[in-house]
């Protein structure tokens, strides 16, 4: 149990005055709050926690920290009662506000910084940047403004703007995660989520097809192609990376990571940045032809540098599909699916966690299988 209380400090000030504290104190660990208030320490009992009659309004100043007490006690109380356990931490964040309205949107930008270290920073600049035009909607967000209705208000504007589900499922998802923190730290109350739905649109994932990574052979190696279609060296370079995923399932943070530390007795050992999950991938003969390459010349731009490569590169190729990087990972398991690969196998090649994503790829191999099946029945007559 925690108990709280009044003390002085020890030190004292340049002007004969001592800090007043309130002192947490809970299995023999204590947190001091400081209540901003200075007094000479003969005016002060330390033993009874009161302020003597010979201070300057010394009734007030009783009043007051009886409050600011009760207030404290509260806190716990709350916090208890809300199955939060109270810290100290919690405790203080929650008094320093004063029970005051919190903008949303700096509080959880100060709790990003704090976590700059400690996630990818690929992350830490998703969050921010979905933060920071969550301020265009409206600027202060009030914590206790989020609620049911205003979920429901914020994706009508968004669907108003011509915004996508696909394009702001994150920024949801955003400030589901920092209103869970604010609730873990006794800031927030509730779940504004329980009976709000935002389900994903469903897409057909960009992939190449067998006579589309030929073109893309073709384009590299300068065979059947125009010369105003040829591309420059530097282009070259991002399409030997994306062919070796094409031919691997590697995403662009493990390609880009990758070195001959992972190539162990002829396979592909890595553990994946994204799950942590170890995957081992066998060379196929078009990633072995491409991996001197790969090893020699590292792909050192970030991703969006690299898809705007890609995009020149379809262009060139007469590959009229919005591709990106990870369309790479599509492509290799779709095609290992349509080589008769079994789906498990894919799965722990990809290094998915559950078969369910795999499956996602074997429903659209599926359809491409029919659609080749149409296309014969039309030949045939």
């Amino acid at each position: 149990m925690i108990n709280i209380r009044l003390s002085q400090d020890n030190k004292v000030r340049s002007d004969n005055t001592s800090t007043i504290y309130f002192v947490l104190a809970n299995k023999g660990k204590r947190k001091y709050i400081s209540t901003k208030i200075h007094l000479p320490r003969e005016h002060f009992d330390n033993k009874e926690g009161i302020v003597l009659k010979k201070a300057k309004n010394h009734s007030k100043l009783n009043s007051y920290f009886h409050i600011q007490l009760e207030k404290l006690r509260n806190i716990v109380i709350d916090l208890e009662n809300s199955g939060i356990e109270p810290t100290f931490d919690k405790i203080e964040t929650k008094y320093s506000t004063n029970g005051a309205a919190i903008d949303f949107i700096q509080w959880s930008l100060d709790e990003l910084r704090n976590e700059k270290g400690s996630i990818a920073y690929k992350t830490y600049v998703g969050y921010k940047d979905r933060l920071e035009n969550l301020k265009k909607y409206r600027d202060p967000i009030l914590m206790n403004e989020i609620n049911h209705e205003f979920l429901v208000k914020l994706r009508q504007h968004f669907n108003r703007i011509g915004r996508k589900p696909n394009g702001y499922y994150q920024d949801f998802a955003t400030i589901k995660k920092f209103y869970r923190l604010a609730v873990s730290k006794g800031l927030a109350k509730g779940n504004p989520f329980e009976h709000f739905r935002l389900e994903k649109e469903k897409t057909v994932k960009a992939w190449l097809t067998k006579d589309d990574l030929k073109k893309l052979n073709d384009l590299l190696n300068d065979q059947n192609v125009k010369e105003e279609d040829r591309i420059k060296d530097k282009e070259k370079n991002t399409l030997r990376h994306f062919l070796f995923s094409c031919y691997t399932g590697i995403r662009f943070g493990d390609k880009k990571a990758f070195d001959e530390s992972n190539i162990v007795d002829g396979r592909i050992m890595l553990r994946q940045q994204k799950t942590g999950k170890l995957v081992h991938i066998p060379f196929t003969n078009q990633a072995t032809a491409l991996l001197p390459h790969i090893l020699s010349r590292p792909l050192k731009q970030a991703n969006n540098r690299v898809n705007e490569d890609l995009a020149v590169i379809m262009k060139s190729a007469k590959i009229k599909k919005k591709i990106t990087y990870h369309s790479s990972r599509h492509t290799f398991a779709i095609n290992c699916l349509l080589a008769g690969i079994d789906l498990i196998t894919v799965r722990d090649w990809l290094g998915h966690t559950t078969v369910t994503t795999t499956e996602i790829y074997a429903k659209i191999a599926d359809q491409y299988k029919d659609e080749s099946m149409k296309k014969l029945g039309n030949f045939l007559g």
